[in-house]
């Protein structure tokens, strides 16, 4: 799906994003200690290009069920 709208796709991409830490959060059982771990490993799976269309699918499933 192609937008237009700059806003609502850094918006998406930030919901999704946050939705993407969160479930590698909850499944992996992790604490507060881990948080770093966490955020390394999502940059990881953001900067690996093909992910990022993933994340943004992400938060288009999420919106649509919220």
């Amino acid at each position: 799906m192609r937008r237009n709208d700059v806003l609502a796709v850094a918006n998406d991409f930030y919901v999704g994003s946050f939705y993407t830490f969160f479930a590698m959060w909850r499944d992996g059982g992790k604490t507060m200690r881990d948080s770093g771990f966490v955020k390394r490993e999502l940059e990881q799976f953001i900067l690996n290009g093909a992910n990022t269309h993933r994340v943004l699918d992400t938060a288009r499933i999420t919106l649509v069920d919220a």
